[in-house]
């Protein structure tokens, strides 16, 4: 990735249970920014099986600083292509899909930027998704 002048500086996933993501379930990631002079790129990465049923993911971001202020924004993650295929790289029944939401963000305070994010779906119970990651990439 270094001859594509990125760096991954924070890449976590979390599994979530029975692969159905409860409304009420938040993930959060706590991110360490050490660097404020660079711009990042953030994404979002969606694990699901063959069998998710819609073309999308409504999700929630909510970015917390260390000095306690807060960013908020929703994404429409496009899960399938305009043909209903999925998009990202697949392994036999399970997709992964990398999207991306903030381009060259930057960051004002140095420390823990907790990230949360919510699905926003119309339903309690969203099946077939199975992971949800954080992945942030510096520019060099």
């Amino acid at each position: 990735m270094a001859s594509c002048g990125k760096q991954t500086i924070f890449e976590k996933h979390e599994k979530i249970e029975n692969n159905t993501w409860n409304r009420n379930k938040v993930i959060a990631f706590e991110v360490p920014i050490n660097d404020i002079k660079k711009d990042y790129n953030v994404y979002i990465a969606v694990r699901h099986s063959d069998v998710y049923a819609y073309n999308n993911l409504y999700v929630g971001v909510i970015i917390y600083t260390p000095s306690g202020d807060q960013r908020s924004n929703n994404y429409y993650l496009e899960l399938r292509n305009e043909d209903r295929s999925f998009k990202g790289d697949v392994l036999g029944d399970i997709w992964d899909v990398k999207m991306q939401i903030m381009k060259n963000a930057s960051f004002t305070k140095q420390g823990i930027h907790k990230f949360e994010i919510s699905n926003l779906m119309q339903y309690p119970n969203l099946p077939d998704i199975m992971e949800i990651g954080l992945i942030i990439e510096k520019q060099k």
